[in-house]
């Protein structure tokens, strides 16, 4: 049995492990708790830190116990999301990374046809983190992936134009090959 759950679902996903010992999970940018005292520097969803995280359901980490495998998916750069990654240490639990997804984890996996793989390998237990960089390779194609790879790469020549070079090479994407050409002539412009 597989649960699944991205953001505050992902709490949910890991609350339902407690009533299916030996169940595997995948959770998506989960929320660890809401607890002012634990998470106090997650400012997102504030109506519900009223709700009470101190009960049996309240921390979801704890709520995996008992659980088979439980894989933690979520942007390292996302510092929120990070930070309720890091708060799942349990053995059974695999950390992998969705670099350059910011809040949107969830829909970048579906755009890059990740989730689909990703499940299936859960389900069947063969999830681990080389078949995870394989399916996520194919961020490398994603449009609203590369756009971000890019911009963060702004004000850094050279990984500017690695980018683009690769991009023009594997995806003949008109966008990157002019850029490129903009980024190699200011190059050789400067050199001389």
């Amino acid at each position: 049995m597989l649960f699944y759950g991205a953001a505050d679902a992902g709490y949910a996903a890991a609350a339902y492990l407690v009533a299916a010992p030996g169940a595997a999970a995948v959770l998506v940018a989960p929320r660890a708790t809401l607890l002012p005292e634990v998470a106090g520097w997650d400012r997102r969803h504030r109506a519900a830190r009223r709700l009470d995280f101190t009960s049996r359901y309240g921390y979801a980490p704890e709520m995996t116990e008992g659980a088979g495998n439980v894989w933690v998916i979520h942007d390292p750069l996302n510092l929120p999301d990070a930070a309720h990654a890091a708060l799942f240490r349990r053995p059974w639990t695999t950390v992998l990374h969705a670099r350059r997804t910011g809040e949107a984890t969830e829909r970048a996996l579906r755009a890059t046809k990740a989730l689909e793989p990703v499940l299936t390998e859960a389900m069947d237990g063969s999830l681990t983190p080389v078949s995870w960089a394989r399916a996520w390779r194919g961020r490398r194609a994603n449009p609203a992936y590369l756009r971000q790879t890019l911009a963060a790469a702004a004000g850094h020549p050279r990984r500017e134009i690695g980018i683009c070079r690769s991009v023009a090479q594997r995806l003949r994407a008109p966008r990157y090959i002019n850029r490129l050409a903009e980024l190699t002539a200011a190059e050789a412009a400067a050199a001389s």
